[in-house]
């Protein structure tokens, strides 16, 4: 399983990860409520099956600018995610 604690300011984010497989996960991340999440982030989770890691983590942030992020070979774990920065373990 990877994590993400998606540190989210600009009102969520979509995530794509493509596996050794070929397979792909989606998810979609919005922000919504009070300012705590905001502050504090949001987890995302993907679950990998067999997989032990993600070949390519796509990133994309509704932001002014639709900034894309994009990190190869992630493996299993926990890591936090903000628009601003790397993918850094938790």
């Amino acid at each position: 399983c990877v994590c993400l604690r998606v540190c989210v300011r600009v009102g969520g984010a979509r995530v794509r990860a493509t596996l050794a497989d070929g397979s792909v996960l989606l998810r979609e991340l919005e922000a919504i409520g009070g300012h705590s999440g905001k502050q504090h982030g949001f987890e995302l989770h993907l679950g990998l099956g067999d997989a032990s890691d993600v070949e390519l983590l796509e990133v994309w942030w509704p932001d002014a600018e639709r900034t894309y992020q994009a990190f190869e070979g992630v493996g299993a774990g926990r890591y936090r995610l903000a628009i601003d920065g790397e993918l850094q373990p938790l």
